[in-house]
Order: structure tokens, then C-alpha cells, then sequence
């Protein structure tokens, strides 16, 4: 079950344009600022090394993209044909629901002046649909067919903000208003073991899965799939799981907590329902970004004037600012194995709340801008260093845990 979608919800002197005028300058700056979780983790630092994950390729694993009448304007140049329809095992060429185009825009909307852009505005999208318009995942095949599909042609980050609805240690069967246990039913167990397989192709193909942690409650543990390396220790290595914070950098009121994952668990923004920030006029202090054109619009969510750009929060909008930074991570080290830049993610996120790792935020808040600082000799070593103090207590936090 996709997670509710009801709770979804560059300084000048960073930037260099050559051969334009101050207007259109004026344009970029807006650009950047419409979407203020890019300043917040520090994305206009990456712009200024020349860093956009030119090239990279991110599967969005989701309800598809706004393809069908004329490709979004944020789009043009993102994609390269690669796409696939896990239901029908063909090509993709709709968004039925807006929640894939909107997740795609996070990570990859062009930078082009207009509108709203990416975390990594340069990275090359693949749609990979495994969700239905309804929002329940179309059957255990259409999710391994897409991956695989992914796989197979070069994709080695994973978007899925998605997840089964409730928390690591409980499954809400529909049916019959019961929560139990997910892997503690015959059909649970059947597609879990399944679920479970394909997660092994993924890691062992040197892969990151980046999971959004859940909407239910703050309070509440991260959701089902993105707690997979509880069940199977072996895909901690390719797993990201990323909880939500708002404006004011403070875990949202409706993201479920890193609790056991927080291992391989970070913060990244996803907004918060009614915490309005700047710049004025982009919403209700959700993130915004691309909406189909041919999509109905949403009364409950904010709208630009043309209707191409939607502000939504949730968790689904926190996982994909993170797998735009693996994005960037592999433009700047593009010798690095996938799996390494996922610990300079986490290595590199700036503690929040309880010092250290914690239950609630996991690594810290998703930070580029120290990211890309690791190239510099003295910054690197500095990060080298926190690695190892971590590491070295893993094992009384296991114990913990």
C-alpha cells in the first residue's frame, strides 16, 4: 500500500550565469527558493562545484510520469526512453495519480529558470510504475518486473516512497481491521519472501533502495519495507530509509520515526501540514513541485497558477531529496561503488535531536553541502574520522536496539 498522499504532502553569489541578464538571474534565484528544502540541506553549495548528477540514472518507482500530453517543461532533458509498466510489462506513458511526477520533479526538475528545481537537476530519470492510481501496489509482480527491468539497464538507485500502511512490526489486513504481524500470514509471508529476494537482487547488484519511513505518527515506528534489513541484515548495505522534517527542521508531525532502522536512517525535508515558510506564496509548507498536466487537480493541496506545480507533504517527498544527493555523490565520486556513497550520506548528515544516532532521526538531517565538502583533503578526514567513532559503537547501540 502506497503510504496516504493526503499527507504528502542559492544565494547569487553561489551561481554563475554567463550571458544573461539580472531579470533572468532574479529567475533562478526564485527557481531555487520556491522549493526552500534545497537551501535547507544545502544544495546550492553543490550547484556552485559544478554538482547536479549530470548523467546519473535514478529509478522512481512509483505511479509513473506525466508523459502522455507533451512531457512536463522540468522534464525535458531528464529522461532518455528508458521506462516500464510493471502491470503490463511494456513501456510507460502516464501518471494517473500526480505522485510519481511530483516525487520525479524532487529529484531531477530541470534548472531552467521557470518553476521549481530538482535536487539534482541534472540526473536522468527512469519511471518505473508499480502503483496503481488507487494506491495499492499492483501485485508483488509488477514490483519485481519494474525493478528488475531497472536493473538490467544500468539503474542503480532506487526511489520508493511507498510502503505497506502501518509500522515495521505490524500489518493492517484491510479485510478485517486487524493489525498483525507482516510476515505472520499466508499471503504476507508468500509475498514477504518474495519481497525479500528481490531486495537481495537489488543489494548484491551493488544497488541503494531508498524507502520513506511512513505518515501514520511521529510517534510511530518507520513502516514495513523500509525496516526490511530488521528481517533481513544483509540488505542493510543497500538501504536508505528517510524520515520527514518541515520547514523549521524539525521531524513532521505526521513521519514515522527511524526506531529500528536507524542505522541506515536520515532525516531529509517533506514538509509539515500548516508550517508555512518562505518564500511567500508556495503553499502551506509542504514541498513543492511537478504536476501532470493531464491530471485532475487536487483541492486540498496548493496549485501554481498554471497548474503544472502541486505542494504536497509526506515521507514520499523526504526519500527523494535523498536519492537526488546519491545523485550528486556519484557525479563527484564517480569511481565510488553505489553502497559507499550511501555511508558518505549518512556519514555526512548533520545530528539533530539526541546526540549521536537516535531513534527519531537516525544519521541527522540529509546535508549536501558537507557532502561535497569531503573533497577537500582536510574536510574528508574530518568525516573519516566521525565514521569511525561510529562505528565503533555499533555494537552497544545493536545491543540497544
Amino acid at each position: 500500500m502506497r503510504f496516504s498522499t493526503s499527507c504528502r504532502a542559492i544565494s547569487a553569489a553561489a551561481l554563475v550565469f554567463t550571458g544573461i541578464t539580472s531579470a533572468q538571474a532574479q529567475d533562478f534565484d526564485n527557481e531555487f527558493d520556491r522549493q526552500w528544502g534545497l537551501r535547507m540541506i544545502g544544495v546550492d553549495a553543490a550547484l556552485a562545484a559544478g554538482l547536479n548528477g549530470k548523467g546519473v540514472l535514478v529509478g522512481v518507482t512509483d505511479t509513473g510520469l506525466d508523459t502522455l500530453i507533451g512531457v512536463h517543461p522540468e522534464f525535458i532533458g531528464r529522461l532518455n526512453g528508458l521506462s516500464f509498466d510493471g502491470s503490463t510489462g511494456g513501456p510507460l506513458y502516464l501518471d494517473s495519480d500526480s505522485h510519481g511526477t511530483h516525487v520525479a520533479g524532487i529529484i531531477a526538475a530541470n534548472q531552467d529558470g521557470s518553476g521549481m528545481m530538482g535536487v539534482a537537476s541534472g540526473s536522468t530519470i527512469v519511471p518505473l510504475l508499480v502503483l496503481g492510481g488507487s494506491g495499492p501496489i499492483e501485485g508483488v509482480d509488477a514490483g519485481l518486473g519494474a525493478i528488475r527491468y531497472g536493473l538490467a539497464n544500468g539503474v542503480r538507485i532506487f526511489n520508493a516512497s511507498w510502503g505497506t500502511t502501518g509500522r515495521y512490526d505490524q500489518f493492517y489486513d484491510e479485510d478485517t481491521g486487524i493489525w498483525l504481524d507482516p510476515f505472520d500470514r499466508a499471503a504476507g509471508i508468500a509475498d514477504g519472501a518474495r519481497e525479500i529476494a528481490m531486495s537481495r537482487e537489488v543489494v548484491d547488484a551493488g544497488g541503494i533502495m531508498v524507502f520513506a519511513t511512513g505518515n501514520i505518527d511521529a510517534s510511530v515506528p518507520l513502516a514495513v519495507e523500509a525496516a526490511l534489513p530488521y528481517y533481513a541484515p544483509e540488505l542493510e548495505r543497500g538501504w536508505l530509509a528517510v524520515t520527514a522534517v518541515g520547514p523549521t527542521g524539525v521531524q513532521a508531525s505526521y513521519a514515522q520515526s527511524c526506531s529500528v532502522g536507524m542505522m541506515w536512517c536520515l532525516a531529509a525535508p517533506g514538509g509539515d501540514i500548516g508550517k508555512v515558510d518562505r518564500p511567500a506564496g508556495t503553499g502551506d509548507g509542504g514541498i513543492l513541485s511537478t504536476f501532470p498536466t493531464n491530471g485532475t487537480q487536487d483541492p486540498y493541496s496548493y496549485y501554481t497558477p498554471d497548474g503544472r506545480y502541486v505542494s504536497y507533504h509526506g515521507t514520499s517527498m523526504a526519500a527523494p531529496h535523498v536519492s537526488g544527493a546519491l545523485a550528486i555523490a556519484k557525479q563527484l565520486y564517480p569511481n565510488a561503488t553505489y553502497q559507499q556513497l550511501r555511508t558518505l550520506v549518512l556519514n555526512t548528515a548533520t545530528d539533530i535531536g539526541t546526540a549521536g544516532i537516535d531513534e527519531i532521526y537516525g544519521w541527522g538531517l540529509l546535508n549536501v553541502r558537507n557532502m561535497v565538502g569531503t573533497a577537500d583533503a582536510a574536510a574528508g578526514t574530518i568525516y573519516a574520522q566521525r565514521a569511525w567513532g561510529q562505528a565503533a559503537s555499533l555494537d552497544q547501540i545493536m545491543d540497544s536496539v
